[in-house]
This record gives C-alpha cells, sequence and structure tokens, in this order.
C-alpha cells in the first residue's frame, strides 16, 4: 500500500473520531470528568486528589482508577485546560493509532486486504463509540494490537520483543480486564511459538521486563484497595446467589407438591443440583454466550447508550461483518498455517472470558472490547476469502458495506447526538455555571441532581484547586436538615444522591434550588425561573427559588 493511502486512512480515521468532539456524545459522563480531575491533579500537586503522590492506580470517588488513560491526559489538560476535547483526545489518538497498528497487524498475518480491514475497523460501531469519549478501553486496544504487531516482528527482528512484551504490560495497566486477559494470552502465545522466541537473544529481557511492570499492576489491583472494584462486580461475590439458591430449592420442592415447612432442610438431590459453585458457573456459561449473541453484536447491542450506538438499532458490529466472520471462519479452517489458526481459534475463545466472569457477562460492551480485536482480525480473513472467491462480488460487496457505513455515520451523527444526552449527563456542568452566576443575588444555592452527584461536575467546572479539597473539607458531607446531607462550597451546597431533597428542605433567607427533571413530584416545584431543556426539546432542569 501507498505511504499516501496509509495517511489517507490515518486522517479519515482521525476525523471521523475527532470532528464534534466536544458534542457527540453529547455531554461529559461522570467517569470522563474524573478523568480530566485527576490529570487536573497530578499536574497541579504530583498526587490524585485523595492526596497520594504519583500513584500506581489514582484513588478517585467510586473506585481506584487504572493509570495509563489518567497520566496520557495530564499533557492535554495542561495545554487545554478542564475541557471536553483535553479529557476526550487520548482515546481519539490512541483510536487512530490502533487503527494504524491493526493495518500493518492484518497485513503481516494476511498479506493482501489490509488496507480494506483497517477501513472496516476504523468505520466499526464497537471501535468508533469508544475512540470518541475517554473510556480506559482506547487505550488498552492500542497496546494489545501494538504487542501482537511487534510479537509477529520480532521473530525476524528480535528486538521488536521488547516492545510487545512493555505493550503487553501497558494493555494490562490500561484496564481491569485486560490484567485477566494478557497473562493467558502471553502463556499461549509463548507455547504456540516456543520455537520462534525461545532462540531469540531478547526473550528474556522482554519477559524480564513484562514481569517487572505487570506484577505490580497484577497483585496491586488484585491483592490491594485497587480490587476492590473486581470484587464487587465478579460473579462469584454476588450477595443475591444465596437467595437465588432457595428460590430454585422452593421451587423444585413446589413442584414435587412437598409441603414446606419453615427451617426444613432441603432434600440431597436439591442440595446436588442447585447450589452456589453450579449457579455460578451457568451465570459465568451464560455470560461468556452472551458475548457471541446476534442481539448483542448485530441487532441490540448493549442496552446502555453509554456502550452502544442507538436505541436497540444499530448492534456493536454492522450487519455485512456477520458475512465476513462467517467467511473467515470457514477460511481459517483450510489455513495452512497451523500455529496461526490454533492463535486465532484461542484468541476468539478467551476474549470473552473476563467479561463473563462478571455479573453483567459478556454483553457489556466495554468488558467485552477485548472480542473486538479476533472478531476483526476474522472479518480481515474474510475479506480475504472472498476477494479469493470472486473479485466482482468483492467489489460489489465492498460497495454494499461502503452504504452500510455511510448509514450508520449520518444515524451517528444527527439522532445519536439526541439520545446520548442523558446517558453522558448531559448539562451538569452547564447548570453549574449558570447557578454560580446567579448565586450572588441568594443566600444559599441547593444543586440537586437526584440519582447522580453534583459534586465532580463541580470540581471539574470550577477547576477547583485539587489542593484545597481536604482543607476545604470538601470531600466531607454535612447535615442539612431532616437527615439531608450535602457537599458544602461557600453558599453553594451539592446535595447527595439518592432521595427527594427540594420537596423537604425547610429553609430561611433567599435561596436557589436546580433539580434535574427526571425525579418524583417534579411538576410541583414553585416559582421556577428559568428551565433548560435537553437537546431534543423536553426538560432537563429547573432553576427555582425556595
Amino acid at each position: 500500500m501507498k505511504p499516501f493511502l496509509v495517511l489517507l486512512l490515518i486522517i479519515f480515521s482521525f476525523g471521523l473520531r475527532f470532528y464534534n468532539l466536544n458534542t457527540l456524545p453529547n455531554g461529559l459522563y461522570w467517569d470522563e470528568q474524573d478523568t480530566g480531575y485527576q490529570a487536573y491533579s497530578l499536574l497541579k500537586t504530583g498526587k490524585d486528589y485523595f492526596g497520594n503522590p504519583i500513584p500506581l492506580f489514582p484513588h478517585s470517588l467510586a473506585d481506584w482508577r487504572t493509570p495509563v488513560n489518567i497520566y496520557s491526559s495530564v499533557p492535554l489538560v495542561a495545554v487545554f485546560g478542564l475541557r471536553p476535547v483535553s479529557v476526550r483526545l487520548p482515546a481519539v489518538i490512541f483510536g487512530t493509532l490502533s487503527i494504524f497498528c491493526f493495518y500493518y497487524l492484518s497485513r503481516l498475518l494476511f498479506g493482501r486486504i489490509a488496507a480494506l480491514s483497517a477501513f472496516l475497523l476504523a468505520v466499526s460501531p464497537w471501535h468508533l463509540l469508544y475512540t470518541r469519549y475517554n473510556g480506559e478501553v482506547s487505550s488498552m486496544f492500542l497496546f494489545l494490537t501494538l504487542g501482537l504487531l511487534t510479537f509477529f516482528k520480532g521473530f525476524s527482528r528480535p528486538r521488536y520483543l521488547l516492545i510487545s512484551f512493555l505493550s503487553f504490560a501497558l494493555s494490562m495497566a490500561s484496564y481491569s480486564p485486560a490484567k485477566l486477559f494478557i497473562p493467558v494470552l502471553l502463556v499461549f502465545l509463548i507455547y504456540i511459538y516456543s520455537r520462534c522466541v525461545f532462540t531469540q537473544h531478547f526473550f528474556k529481557l522482554s519477559l524480564l521486563i513484562f514481569l517487572t511492570l505487570a506484577l505490580p499492576v497484577f497483585l496491586v489491583s488484585s491483592l490491594g484497595p485497587a480490587g476492590t472494584r473486581f470484587h464487587d462486580l465478579a460473579v462469584y461475590t454476588d450477595p443475591q446467589l444465596g437467595s437465588e439458591v432457595d428460590r430454585q430449592r422452593l421451587t423444585r420442592a413446589v413442584s414435587r407438591y412437598e409441603i414446606q415447612i419453615v427451617g426444613q432442610s432441603p432434600s440431597i438431590l436439591d442440595r446436588l443440583f442447585v447450589n452456589k459453585p453450579l449457579l455460578v458457573i451457568t451465570r459465568i456459561i451464560n455470560g461468556y454466550l452472551d458475548a457471541f449473541s446476534p442481539q448483542f453484536l448485530f441487532t441490540r447491542g448493549d442496552a446502555e447508550l453509554r456502550h452502544s450506538f442507538g436505541n436497540h438499532v444499530i448492534g456493536q458490529l454492522l450487519y455485512p461483518d456477520l458475512i465476513l466472520i462467517v467467511l473467515g471462519l470457514i477460511f481459517l479452517f483450510s489455513y495452512q498455517n497451523k500455529n496461526l489458526k490454533i492463535f486465532l481459534f484461542l484468541l476468539l475463545l478467551l476474549s470473552p472470558l473476563p467479561a463473563a466472569l462478571t455479573r453483567d457477562g459478556g454483553a457489556h460492551a466495554s468488558r467485552s472490547f477485548l472480542l473486538v480485536l479476533p472478531l476483526y482480525l476474522f472479518i480481515a480473513l474474510g475479506l480475504k476469502k472472498l476477494y479469493f472467491i470472486s473479485k466482482n462480488i468483492f467489489i460489489l460487496f465492498s460497495v454494499f458495506y461502503i452504504l452500510s457505513a455511510v448509514f450508520f455515520i449520518q444515524y451517528v451523527f444527527s439522532f445519536y447526538r439526541l439520545e446520548s444526552a442523558k446517558p453522558f449527563n448531559w448539562g451538569f456542568q452547564s447548570v453549574i455555571s449558570q447557578a454560580l452566576d446567579l448565586s450572588a443575588s441568594y443566600d444559599r444555592v441547593y444543586i440537586d441532581f437526584y440519582r447522580d452527584s453534583p459534586l465532580m461536575s463541580y470540581l471539574f467546572q470550577t477547576s477547583f484547586p485539587p489542593s484545597r479539597i481536604n482543607t476545604a473539607k470538601a470531600l466531607d458531607s454535612v447535615d442539612i436538615g431532616q437527615g439531608l446531607t450535602a457537599y458544602r462550597f461557600g453558599k453553594v451546597y451539592l446535595l447527595t444522591p439518592g432521595q427527594r431533597y427540594w420537596q423537604s428542605l425547610s429553609l430561611t433567607g433567599k435561596n436557589l434550588v436546580v433539580a434535574i427533571s427526571d425525579q418524583p413530584e417534579i411538576n410541583k416545584i414553585p416559582r421556577i425561573i428559568r428551565t433548560v431543556n435537553y437537546p431534543d426539546s423536553t426538560p432537563a432542569f429547573f432553576f427555582f427559588e425556595k
């Protein structure tokens, strides 16, 4: 492929991800704000906003964050400040570079059709969404792809193994599911290609570099406080397991017309066939199969609009991808390269495992993002098969695919702008800014986002000095009456989520309340002075006096 065509592919991929970056997805989700503010804290103080110096896993309000995404945001926050572009641009860069690496990986493995297969990844719904907003999967995917590319390049140029094992370690430090996936993948890679890597001079040094970087990541994120996130999400720690086992055992007993007595022990058969280990195994298997379901991949996608384009309109992949994946699987059976055949099958089978171990299963698009790489390698192989079958059919199919991609892209830049507003916390920063502008006329300002906390939006929007957080006790909630709590910043009170606040506030003086529209009895608000609408013109926030 000529260099200018590679450059054209890179420009297209970057442009598709950078265009309207501030407003598509429409809003700035809590995790994105947190990433930006952590980067801001590291920039200003050398610590995370909880005061930990140069942490391996920065401590955030909800959990401990993986380091690559946050540290890579620091230079852009330094240049642009706390703005959506500074938070999202790293994902755009990681996404564009991953397409560049995928092009060379597919060319190395399959030769011809590498450019077209990289183009298909560039317009992939799954890949595009996660490289337009700040999510940890974008950096994970780049370093995984780069690691595989340089691993295979290392057979002929041993120095590339150093880059490969370094990339695998960085992938583990990018996103939590990778810390389970990468070590297993590496064991299989080294076993399959043992004859190629054991003889390389740089193999031992490369492995030492990987272990030096990866072991701290694995240990801290598994045994330290950063491991609590996975513990809270794992299938086997679900607190509902016991009650589900009891329910199923009761159902079996009722089906046999047995009279149940309180405290009665279940039968031996019920204990044998209905118990926690079997229930966990069943959920893991179902979660694993969910990742390969046609509904998830092609028709509906992830139900969460932060993880998938469209409201049950577009899946994680485009419809023509199904044809190419099937062709790729067929072609692989007759493929001459035995080692590559085994590797691709293992990569496909292993990718959904980390997601299957969580309660949401494989239909969670973020945790299943590892599956993107093997699927698009099979798509590349399917393109190659189609090219060999008939060049004319190949050309017609390419035209059909481009038309499908055009339809998808126009959907993204029209309907999804409206649909993404609520899932991405649209307006949170704007209404806080408006409330602060009006605050001079009031004794107190109360901000109520009902199910969501306005704290991070306030810190992000005001560029609140991270060094003052503990001094100002910004993370300590205060009692504002009748059991209600809030974070206080001078006269501004950021109400903690989960209760009905404004209805029960008993206040004196002149007070401004900002309330999100998505809460009970919102229609009873007195004296509305300002309404802020979502992009689809439905009410989003109300400003009123109380």
